[in-house]
C-alpha cells in the first residue's frame, strides 16, 4: 500500500496567443530583446478541483482563460496582443488573478483552489506562476 502526504487533482487547458513584447532593460548580451518582438505564446493553466465529475467543465474553464488574458480587452481580435514590458513571469500572474477572482471567492471556508500558469515563448522556454493555497 502507497502512502501518500495529500492528494490533488487539477484540471488544464492549454492554447496558443500571437503576441509581442519587449524587455526595455536587456543586458547587453540580449539588447535585441529591447526591442518589440514577435512569440507564439504558449499558455497552460492548472486549477485545482475538488470533485472528478466536471466540477469545472474543460471548455468553460478554457474560454475564461483565452478571454482573461492580460491586454485582451484592448486589442482588436485579429491582431496579435501587445503585451509592452510584460514578461512571460508577468502574463503569467495576470492571468492567474483573474481566474483567482473568478475561482476562489464561492465564500465557502476552505475551498481555495491552486492556480499554476506557465508562458512558453515560441515552445522553447517558459516561466510559470503558481498559487498555493
Amino acid at each position: 500500500m502507497r502512502w501518500f502526504m495529500s492528494n490533488q487533482s487539477y484540471i488544464q487547458v492549454t492554447f496558443p496567443i500571437i503576441g509581442y513584447h519587449q524587455w526595455p532593460d536587456a543586458p547587453d548580451l540580449r539588447a535585441y530583446l529591447r526591442n518589440s518582438h514577435r512569440h507564439r505564446f504558449i499558455i497552460t493553466t492548472a486549477i485545482e478541483v475538488f470533485e472528478e465529475d466536471r466540477e469545472i467543465e474543460f471548455h468553460d474553464f478554457l474560454a475564461f482563460c483565452q478571454q482573461s488574458i492580460p491586454h485582451r480587452e484592448t486589442h482588436i481580435e485579429s491582431e496579435p496582443i501587445n503585451f509592452g514590458a510584460m514578461s512571460c513571469e508577468a502574463i503569467a500572474r495576470g492571468l492567474a488573478e483573474k481566474v483567482n477572482l473568478k475561482y476562489n471567492h464561492s465564500g465557502i471556508p476552505g475551498e481555495k483552489r491552486d492556480i499554476s500558469i506557465a508562458v512558453s515563448e515560441d515552445g522553447e522556454a517558459s516561466a510559470m506562476f503558481t498559487m498555493k493555497f
